[in-house]
């Protein structure tokens, strides 16, 4: 029990505030053949609507990945508000499981000073390696 703890401890002294300034949103792989595959996909995309709005509204940037576009289609437009921000994030295009493709870290490189990330959307947990 102690270690439980001290572990939810460490986590509350790690996480921290985030501070639009040093933050950078990541739209996983939200694509429209996941729609019927995916359970309660409504509230994904409700959810990745709600994230961009608030990345908008902060000024914080979006950077979104797509599984293999040809197989499994563009990123779900739903998941913006407005149409001209699904347009304005850089999309890039991945065949590895991992977000950070090369191409992803030299983008979020380029974004300056930017620590922490969030990240959401489809299989998330299998992006993060």
């Amino acid at each position: 029990m102690a270690a439980a703890t001290t572990a939810a401890s460490a986590a509350k002294r790690a996480v921290g505030k985030l501070a639009p300034q040093t933050s950078a949103f990541l739209l996983c792989d939200t694509q429209e053949r996941f729609r019927p595959l995916i359970h309660h996909s409504d509230t994904v995309v409700q959810t990745a609507r709600f994230m961009t709005s608030v990345a908008k509204a902060l000024g914080v940037p979006i950077v979104a990945t797509q599984q293999y576009t040809k197989v499994f289609g563009p990123t779900v437009a739903d998941c913006f508000a407005d149409p001209a921000d699904l347009d304005s994030t850089p999309i890039f295009e991945k065949k590895l499981f991992s977000m950070m493709t090369p191409e992803v870290s030299e983008h979020v490189g380029g974004l300056g000073g930017r620590t922490s990330f969030v990240l959401f959307g489809i299989k998330v947990h299998v992006c993060v390696q």
